[in-house]
């Protein structure tokens, strides 16, 4: 399941494009591009008010999960 954050309601096809690009390059490494058919993908659209993913915890965009990186 891939549930995208950062990405705005105007941004949601670029979020597909990125998703099935993703799903793509995954499915090209083996041992996965062997059993491929035992995997299915989901795209859940979570509209984010900002754009982006923060870098830390103390100052976090306005996204659907205000996820971060650089937190540890």
């Amino acid at each position: 399941v891939y549930v995208g954050d950062g990405y705005t309601q105007q941004e949601m096809q670029q979020y597909r494009d990125d998703v099935k690009n993703q799903m793509q390059a995954f499915l090209e490494q083996e041992p996965f591009k062997t059993y491929q058919n035992y995997f299915s993908f989901h795209i859940i659209e979570t509209p984010s008010e900002e754009s982006g993913v923060s870098d830390s915890a103390d100052k976090l965009k306005k996204t659907a999960f205000e996820m971060h990186y650089n937190c540890g």
